[in-house]
């Protein structure tokens, strides 16, 4: 059960549901408190004192630590020191609201527990939206996610992950560098305007990838620039055959394998993503016929890799291929 949305968890989704296909679905226009609360998310937790059994019976107890439980249920979260502070679910979704809604434009895409209620989050989708034109468009999320019974400290950060599941979430913590994290302490005023500010920048540097997409949007190739560019972006991935230090025979599969993968990437030209009205023939089809390869094509389409394959994607090193293909699209687009 990898996607760990265990029984005692919930789900809900705006739109699209999951591929897990667990969840209730949640009316679009729904704020995160309303949607917790529709979900079952609205649980108050409660901190107990914690004893020790001896073998002769005997109760002590055990003054630095206490037991955080889930108080519907009496579900032991975890245990924690006396000076852990709580954050409810229903305070997350307040702060989730607060910072993403300070413009009115931002609600709840979806929402969750995992790990048997340990963690719970609610990924806020934003009003800004990057369209290379109409039909093809990335979206912008706020993840606000708190762990119970000290398992994680409350975090809130930008990402391009729409989570669904721990390996979503997981996937998205890629981008938490980017955010705010802090222990069950302090001014929650204070907190939502660090976040705003954190979601400022956010906004500022979609606002300069869009800039990035515009450019290749507007930027017109030929099929032979086209070559060119995937013949590049191979060289710039996999590195350029060279027949000075590789023996002969080595030389020859690498040749053929780098003229297989570049015809790949030029079929992909083909692809109904590549042939939208305004999109064909420019280098954002170029650059987006080699990231559909990158994504999908790579490795071999069994479900034992598909993990592998979006922790790559998001994270190691098909990530850094993507940004290496981005950065000569933008390059040639230029030149």
């Amino acid at each position: 059960m990898s996607h760990q949305i265990l029984k005692s968890d919930r789900f809900g989704y705006v739109g699209q549901p999951a591929w897990h296909g667990i969840g209730v679905e949640i009316p679009a226009g729904t704020t995160a408190e309303e949607g917790f609360r529709q979900i079952g998310l609205d649980w108050p937790t409660v901190l107990v004192p914690v004893e020790a059994v001896l073998p002769d019976g005997t109760r002590v107890a055990v003054p630095d630590r206490r037991a955080h439980l889930r108080a519907d249920t009496r579900k032991v979260l975890g245990f924690v020191g006396p000076d852990y502070k709580s954050m409810e679910n229903v305070d997350l979704a307040k702060f989730a609201d607060a910072v993403g809604g300070a413009d009115g434009g931002t609600l709840i895409e979806t929402a969750g527990s995992l790990f048997g209620s340990k963690v719970v989050y609610a990924l806020i989708k934003m009003p800004e939206r990057i369209c290379a034109v109409a039909d093809d468009c990335m979206d912008l999320y706020l993840l606000c996610v708190n762990g119970h019974g000290g398992s994680r400290k409350f975090a809130s950060y930008p990402t391009g992950v729409r989570v669904v599941c721990a390996n979503t979430l997981r996937f998205s913590e890629k981008d938490a560098a980017r955010g705010i994290a802090f222990q069950h302490t302090g001014d929650f005023d204070e907190k939502v305007k660090a976040a705003r500010t954190m979601l400022g920048t956010a906004r500022e540097e979609m606002a300069e990838f869009r800039k990035k997409v515009d450019s290749l949007v507007r930027t017109n190739l030929s099929a032979a620039r086209t070559r060119e560019f995937m013949e590049a972006a191979y060289d710039e991935c996999f590195g350029k055959v060279d027949r000075l230090v590789v023996e002969a025979d080595s030389a020859d599969r690498l040749t053929e394998k780098r003229a297989a993968t570049v015809e790949a990437w030029m079929a992909n030209l083909d692809d109904e993503r590549q042939r939208i009205s305004g999109i064909r023939g420019t280098a954002w089809a170029a650059f987006n016929a080699v990231t559909q390869w990158i994504d999908h094509d790579s490795r071999p389409r069994t479900e034992k890799s598909s993990e592998a394959r979006v922790a790559s994607n998001l994270l190691g090193p098909a990530h850094d291929q993507k940004l290496s293909v981005l950065r000569l699209a933008l390059a040639t687009a230029r030149g």
